[in-house]
């Protein structure tokens, strides 16, 4: 298995989307350590400048061939 840090917050905005989307925002904020103060998933744009505002990054696992 192969990590990938990813500090892009264009890139990053996305993946914590589709982790919201898929876990609910309540079991979201405690696996992803975030405060979500809306009842569904935040726009990119606000996840990108969440992103840039207090560093936030992810790790994209991909399987080595």
């Amino acid at each position: 298995m192969r990590g990938q840090l990813l500090e892009d917050p264009q890139a990053v905005a996305p993946l914590y989307a589709r982790a919201i989307d898929h876990f609910g925002v309540k079991r979201a904020q405690r696996m992803l350590g975030l405060k979500i103060h809306t009842p569904g998933t935040p726009a990119a744009e606000e996840l990108a400048e969440a992103a840039r505002r207090y560093h936030l990054t992810a790790i994209r696992l991909t399987v080595r061939t």
